[in-house]
């Protein structure tokens, strides 16, 4: 029996990279500052931005369909604390809920799917609602200005 062993050449040893000096580390620690400061720039730009092509896009929306519904932009900054309050009202019915004391907590499964169907959709519903036309309300604020 023949047997072939093939041994690997030695490597030469690694080096750690060396370590930076002390009077450079304030110089890296400047230039990662400024980095983010520009990062955050470009945020708030990028956000900016984007808020504006929210607002184009429901004024534009409005702007299509305003002779069909030329008082809906008044209505609709006008209705929008009515959906409000019915949200803030519906937050205080659920908040009431949970701290009372008969109602136990939400600790098995059984509690939590009582709770899920008694506030979980309208919540999400009416918030959902008050989103859009908050959007919707802000852009003809902001056409009117």
């Amino acid at each position: 029996m023949h047997f072939q062993f093939i041994i690997a050449p030695p490597t030469p040893a690694l080096t750690p990279p060396p370590v930076p000096t002390i009077e450079a580390t304030p110089e890296m620690l400047r230039q990662l500052l400024d980095v983010q400061r520009e990062q955050l720039r470009l945020m708030q730009a990028s956000a900016a931005r984007e808020g504006d092509g929210h607002a184009a896009r429901w004024r534009n929306f409005f702007d299509r369909w305003h002779e069909d519904f030329p008082h809906l932009p008044v209505q609709l900054r006008e209705t929008l604390p009515t959906v409000e309050r019915a949200f803030l009202r519906l937050l205080d019915e659920m908040v009431h809920h949970l701290k009372a004391e008969d109602t136990g907590d939400i600790d098995d499964s059984f509690s939590l799917g009582e709770f899920l169907d008694r506030y979980g959709t309208r919540v999400g519903q009416i918030g959902t609602i008050l989103n859009l036309m908050g959007q919707m309300a802000e852009a003809v604020r902001t056409e009117g200005t």
